[in-house]
C-alpha cells in the first residue's frame, strides 16, 4: 500500500492527492489493524474481515498472523505447514486417521479412502496397493488353474493371470479352454489392485 501511495504522491505533482483520486471514488482503503487470528504456517495467507474493511497478506513464520497481513479480530486464517491439521487434505470426503480420528488411510491420495472400488496398477504415494483403505491389497485379476484332459470343465472359458501377479506387475492374461484343458494367453496386463 505505501509503494501505491508513493506513487500517487510522484504522479499527482507530490501534492497530497484525495482518497478517492488514489483508490476510486467511494473506496475506502483497508486499514491493518488488530489480530488476524490463528497460526497461519508457513507461506500462508491470512486474511479476516473486520469493521473497519479487509485486508489480506502473506503470513510468514509459524506464529500468529498479526499485523499488516491481517485485520479485523478474531479472524481465523490458515495456511500449509502450521496451527491445526487439516482432517481431509485431499478433499475425499474422508476424515485422515490418526489425530483426526479418520478412516482415510492416505489423506495425501483422493483415490485412497473407504469404500474405493476402482483398481489402480500403480500404488499409493507410501507404496501401498490398499487404496480402499480395508488393510489388504484386493487384485483385480484372478489367478486360473487350467487343467483336464478331457476339457475345462467349470473352469471352461475363466480368465484371469496363468500364476499369482503382484500388484502392479504385468503378466500374460489369458482364458482356460479347449481339450486338453489349457491356457490361451490373449495380452500382457497390469494387474491392478485396491
Amino acid at each position: 500500500m505505501r509503494v501505491s501511495l508513493i506513487i500517487a504522491l510522484v504522479l499527482v505533482g507530490c501534492g497530497y492527492p484525495d482518497v478517492d483520486e488514489v483508490f476510486g471514488e467511494g473506496t475506502t482503503p483497508a486499514t491493518p489493524t488488530g489480530s488476524g487470528g490463528s497460526d497461519a504456517g508457513s507461506g500462508g495467507e491470512a486474511a479476516a474481515q473486520g469493521s473497519g474493511g479487509q485486508g489480506s497478506g502473506p503470513a510468514t513464520g509459524t506464529g500468529a498472523a498479526t499485523g499488516a497481513g491481517a485485520s479485523g479480530s478474531g479472524g481465523e486464517a490458515s495456511g500449509a505447514g502450521g496451527g491445526k491439521p487439516s482432517c481431509d487434505a485431499d478433499g475425499d470426503g474422508h476424515q485422515a486417521e490418526g489425530a483426526c480420528g479418520g478412516d482415510d488411510c492416505d489423506d495425501a491420495a483422493a483415490d485412497a479412502h473407504p469404500g474405493q472400488d476402482g483398481y489402480f496398477g500403480s500404488p499409493r504415494s507410501d507404496g501401498s496397493f490398499d487404496w480402499n483403505c480395508d488393510g489388504d491389497a484386493e487384485r483385480e485379476t484372478p489367478t486360473v488353474a487350467c487343467s483336464g484332459a478331457l476339457g475345462c470343465g467349470f473352469a471352461e472359458g475363466d480368465s484371469g493371470f496363468q500364476k499369482e501377479v503382484d500388484c502392479g506387475e504385468v503378466a500374460e492374461l489369458g482364458a482356460c479352454g479347449g481339450i486338453p484343458c489349457t491356457f490361451g494367453a490373449s495380452a500382457d496386463v497390469t494387474q491392478r489392485c485396491r
